[in-house]
């Protein structure tokens, strides 16, 4: 199974330290910093599943994306809960897109791909709701910089250690070292909590490469698709992290 590739790697750490400028600037900004993002993620998405209708179900997730960050940013205590009814309007609009259609072939795989872009997406939005600490640091940015360590640590483990490795192409030493190095930078940024969230990103961050992996997709889109994906894993994973943690 194919490895991670250094570009890929690199882009991951462009996109994680944007986003954790972003968080820095306030829930505002990382909207709109964000939703790009999302974007991306939903085109790479629908095309990793080779699924027709892939210009709809982009309009679909975009849409979805930018009213669940909106949504989040302007409560003042944001929750998963607010994003309920853009999840149902998503799969509303994605089966009435298949209503429509005039040929309506491989209904199940459009459905199935849409579906998944609008969960991806809204999952990435959660970043927006993530709470801000009691020292001052984002969770958000400090979850994000230990994301893109992890993806650097786990680079080196894998290409430079010698160990067993795991389906996903994954090494035992890339697996450890990002875990270590993801807890170690959130140690460093944010202290005891920081440990937890940091190791929370690492662990989301490899659970993301896991699907690039072994999903039956488009090979050639799995790179760029793992640049990103890792936003719609880490982005929940935190929030309900830093939730146990402060409350």
């Amino acid at each position: 199974m194919r490895r991670r590739s250094t570009v890929t790697v690199l882009a991951l750490v462009l996109v994680a330290g944007t986003l954790a400028l972003a968080d820095l600037g306030g829930r505002p900004v990382l909207v709109v910093v964000l939703w790009p993002s999302q974007v991306l993620l939903a085109w790479l998405w629908l095309g990793f599943c080779a699924a027709p209708s892939r210009g709809r179900g982009l309009a679909i997730a975009a849409t979805a994306a930018l009213v669940a960050d909106v949504v989040l940013a302007a409560r003042s205590r944001p929750s998963l809960g607010a994003v309920a009814g853009v999840l149902a309007m998503g799969l509303l609009a994605a089966v009435l897109g298949q209503l429509l259609r005039a040929n309506r072939t491989r209904v199940t795989d459009v459905l199935a791909a849409q579906v998944s872009a609008v969960l991806l997406v809204t999952s990435a939005s959660t970043l927006v709701a993530l709470r801000v600490t009691h020292s001052g640091a984002h969770a958000g940015a400090t979850g994000l910089v230990s994301l893109a360590a992890a993806a650097v640590a786990a680079q080196i483990g894998d290409r430079r250690l010698p160990s067993p490795t795991f389906t996903a192409g994954r090494s035992v030493a890339g697996v450890i070292l990002a875990l270590g190095a993801a807890a170690g930078v959130g140690a460093a940024l944010q202290g005891t909590h920081g440990v937890v969230l940091g190791a929370a990103a690492g662990a989301a961050g490899l659970l993301a490469d896991l699907v690039v992996a072994v999903g039956a997709g488009t090979r050639r889109l799995a790179r760029p698709l793992g640049a990103v994906l890792p936003l719609a894993t880490v982005a929940p994973a935190l929030y309900v992290t830093s939730r146990v943690l402060l409350g």
